[in-house]
């Protein structure tokens, strides 16, 4: 998981959609919450040029990969809110996500607070994931923020989302990333194949960023130099993590 910067509504869609949704958005508005009119709205709403518009404005800022565990070609349209228990939310532009259908599934209808009412979900829209994760760069695994109140939210979210079953992905990802780094300190010139290939697993279209931000953002003491000395070395490398540091 990684920050996603959402664009404002009228950026990212053309005016008949935005109407759409503002009207559909005033009718849910007077629905109370698991009414069955939900289901049957978000059903025909599914068949419009509003969804396959919605779904182009989605895969724009997120490169179509799924805003939680950040595998590519997710499909589906995640409700943060959901839209069962939050009816006036399940046509807002802010409400959506790009999800893949094994997160989508698993939160589904759930959305948890704490004791004060307060969501213990991230959502990568406003929150930054680094504040809350600290991914284990040996392992892959999701650790947490120390914090008692981050701790709470990286927690309920690894788990509502079940972030760590891709946690051997994550490993090879970061695994990859680390070997091309020493590979970049020990080739002079750097050979074109390797930046190419370094290049291409730091694309923001690339899976399993999260993990992989957290090396260049804030690297453990023990890759600090070997991070250092690659962006130096390749100074290009700044300009590839950037869309997405």
């Amino acid at each position: 998981m990684r920050p996603l910067r959402r664009p404002r509504r009228r950026d990212a869609l053309d005016a008949r959609t935005a109407r759409y949704l503002a009207r559909k958005t005033r009718q849910a508005r007077l629905v109370a919450p698991h009414d069955p009119w939900i289901e049957r709205t978000w059903k025909s709403f599914g068949r419009t040029v509003a969804r396959r518009r919605i779904d182009e404005a989605l895969d724009a800022f997120a490169f179509g990969k799924c805003a939680y565990c950040e595998q590519v070609d997710a499909q589906d349209i995640e409700h943060f809110r959901p839209r069962s228990a939050c009816p006036s939310r399940m046509l807002a532009w802010k409400n959506f996500l790009r999800s893949c259908s094994v997160c989508n599934g698993a939160k589904h209808d759930q959305f948890p607070r704490d004791a004060m009412g307060r969501r213990l979900l991230i959502e990568p829209c406003e929150d930054d994931p680094l504040d809350y994760f600290e991914w284990d760069l040996r392992t892959g695994a999701t650790g947490l923020n120390p914090d008692p109140d981050r701790r709470a939210r990286a927690e309920t979210t690894r788990d509502v989302l079940r972030l760590d079953r891709i946690m051997d992905e994550r490993l090879e990802k970061i695994q990859t990333v680390l070997f091309l780094l020493g590979q970049v300190l020990l080739e002079t010139p750097v050979s074109p194949e390797l930046r190419h290939l370094l290049q291409a697993h730091l694309s923001i279209r690339r899976p399993y960023l999260g993990i992989v931000r957290q090396l260049f953002v804030r690297p453990p003491e023990e890759y600090r130099e070997l991070v250092r000395d690659a962006q130096e070395k390749l100074p290009e490398i700044r300009d590839w993590i950037d869309p997405w540091r």
